[in-house]
């Protein structure tokens, strides 16, 4: 069984691009299209992140890159400020958007990335798991933080330490500013569009701005809460 999300991006002057992203529906994980091995760039050691925990003998290529190969090769040339129209399915409910491309890719990158079994964003999967599209950094920072302090009752109710705090949030996210780093380095190899890689700016943005919000304590969401 799997979960089921279709991206569809439809242009006025060109053909529509669909992706069909499948998540194991029991943990979260992705479901890789079929592999790019033979792709360079795909290979774990090209512009490996200097943090990354994986090894080469064991996994010879980065899931993040396999997961994202379809969408880089296709969007290579693609420029971040073509419009578009896009739809995304689920067995839930649809979501539809005019924006352009780079909006697109990030919400589909965020998604990718968190399941692909990148050892630094597995702490994202749930996010992947109950993904909004199209989500405001607002709507996003409210979801990482409720998502994580969920995992925290579950580590309590299980005896394991907890971190009510968010004291770990903070390094967990400088890891992954490390990921997006490293994911930038390898899709600038590929194709002249910037629509790819401004998607990872995007997404690099939003890390750096989640972690000074921890350092404030969140206080950009705060106030939804204060009459409670």
């Amino acid at each position: 069984m799997t979960i089921d999300f279709n991206y569809k991006f439809e242009f006025s002057d060109m053909y529509p691009l669909e992706f069909h992203v499948c998540l194991d529906q029991k943990s979260g994980k992705l479901q890789f299209p079929p592999n790019l091995e033979n792709e360079d760039w795909t290979k774990l050691d090209f512009q490996k992140c200097g943090h990354c925990p994986l090894k080469s003998q064991d996994q010879p290529n980065c899931p993040v890159a396999v997961g994202l190969g379809h969408l880089v090769q296709s969007f290579g040339e693609m420029k971040s400020f073509w419009k578009t129209h896009i739809t995304v399915t689920t067995s839930e409910r649809t979501y539809v958007k005019d924006t352009d491309v780079q909006t697109g890719l990030f919400s589909l990158f965020g998604l990718i990335m968190a399941s692909s079994g990148c050892p630094h964003l597995d702490f994202l999967r749930p996010m992947a798991r109950y993904h909004l599209p199209f989500s405001s950094m607002d709507e996003t920072l409210v979801r990482v933080a409720s998502m994580y302090l969920l995992k925290q009752y579950f580590n309590a109710k299980s005896g394991q330490p907890t971190d009510m705090e968010l004291k770990k949030l903070d390094e967990l996210y400088k890891n992954v500013t490390k990921v997006n780093q490293g994911i930038l380095a390898r899709i600038r190899q590929v194709g002249r569009g910037d629509s790819k890689a401004n998607a990872v700016l995007i997404l690099d943005s939003f890390a750096f701005l989640f972690s000074s919000e921890l350092s404030n304590d969140l206080s950009s969401v705060r106030e939804t809460f204060a009459s409670q």
